[in-house]
């Protein structure tokens, strides 16, 4: 970014990005360096200052299954937004409760639950290492059935500056399964990774020159 700034090939020093959640349509996502594309988010975003520079690392208030508080984050909840990230990740205690409220009783094999436990383990960067768990991400996706009665499931939301946002919920159809969104991984601190399950439904500003996040409602 300082590069694009200083070669005057960008106005301001940001980027945006907006994520197609519609499968079967031609643009898959957009990208937009110095600028934020106003027909992909309704209203404003809702910004937050990044705590560690280089991560986008940024502080969130809770973790809320229809409206009510999980408890986790009395003590503060630290999380990244991810685009290399497929699903959600966090604490397995906290992750363990979502899935089991949404219909997931065993969201892992024991194999690929044993690799997250190596892989957390050697988490000391958050960023450089967690990629290692993607490799994990086809054999852990468990799908439980229930899509046709995906409405009647619980919302699930996380507070971030002062605003709920919630996860979409998606069905294929009526003889669909559905898969978790959400993904067990004890990294330190402990972190929270919202990757493309919470960006697919949230356009997302990274802003350089400010050193905070927003987030608004995507279209």
């Amino acid at each position: 970014m300082d590069n694009m700034m200083k070669q005057g090939l960008v106005k301001d020093p940001l980027f945006s990005f907006w994520l197609n959640r519609h499968a079967n349509e031609k643009n898959g996502g957009e990208i937009v360096f110095g600028g934020i594309d106003p027909n992909h988010h309704e209203g404003n975003h809702t910004f937050v200052p990044v705590t560690r520079k280089g991560y986008w690392q940024f502080n969130f208030e809770d973790v809320l299954i229809n409206g009510k508080s999980m408890g986790f984050c009395q003590n503060g909840c630290s999380a990244i937004a991810d685009s290399g990230t497929s699903l959600i990740t966090g604490p397995t205690s906290i992750i363990n409760e979502i899935n089991n409220a949404i219909g997931v009783k065993s969201f892992a094999s024991q194999r690929s639950k044993s690799a997250v436990r190596r892989q957390g383990k050697m988490l000391r960067d958050p960023l450089s290492d967690h990629k290692l768990n993607e490799r994990h991400l086809g054999a852990m996706e468990d799908s439980f059935d229930g899509c046709p009665n995906v409405e009647s499931m619980p919302n699930i939301s996380f507070a971030i500056g002062g605003k709920d946002f919630y996860l979409v919920k998606d069905s294929e159809g009526d003889h669909a399964s559905c898969a978790s969104g959400f993904m067990p991984l004890d990294a330190p601190s402990p972190l929270w990774i919202l990757g493309d399950v919470f960006m697919g439904s949230y356009h997302t500003v990274f802003d350089y020159g400010n050193l905070r996040v927003g987030f608004a409602k995507a279209v």
